[in-house]
């Protein structure tokens, strides 16, 4: 394991791949704790907590970025919405976790490399 049980709490939003599930099944095998999980569809939370019952269904977005516990957010979200959510994330003092392609052009790479060297968080593909 790389950390202790609790020492590193993640949340994810954005269930549109299943990639999220190697993302998750990684993280929790390195030793972190997944807190929270959002996304619109009720069906793919409820499909999300069967796997993983541990976490906790948010009621919106804002829940997961707010969580001051959580160090990551993972993340599967459609492609054309993955930088914005970075940029969000960021902003919320966390780092960010995502699915290939991280980004589809050149502005949103240069979007991301800004707020990564401003926050000081990373943006991980």
């Amino acid at each position: 394991m790389a950390c202790r049980p609790g020492e590193f709490p993640f949340g994810v939003i954005g269930l549109d791949h299943g990639h999220i599930y190697a993302i998750c099944n990684g993280l929790l095998e390195a030793g972190a704790t997944l807190n929270k999980v959002w996304v619109p569809d009720p069906e793919k939370v409820r499909a999300f907590l069967a796997r993983y019952p541990q976490a906790q269904a948010a009621e919106n977005e804002a829940q997961v970025l707010d969580d001051p516990d959580a160090r990551l957010i993972a993340s599967a979200i459609r492609p054309s919405r993955r930088c914005a959510l970075g940029l969000r994330v960021m902003e919320h003092g966390k780092d960010y976790f995502v699915d290939k392609p991280g980004m589809l052009t050149k502005e949103e790479l240069s979007a991301a490399r800004e707020a990564c060297a401003r926050t000081g968080q990373k943006y991980v593909i």
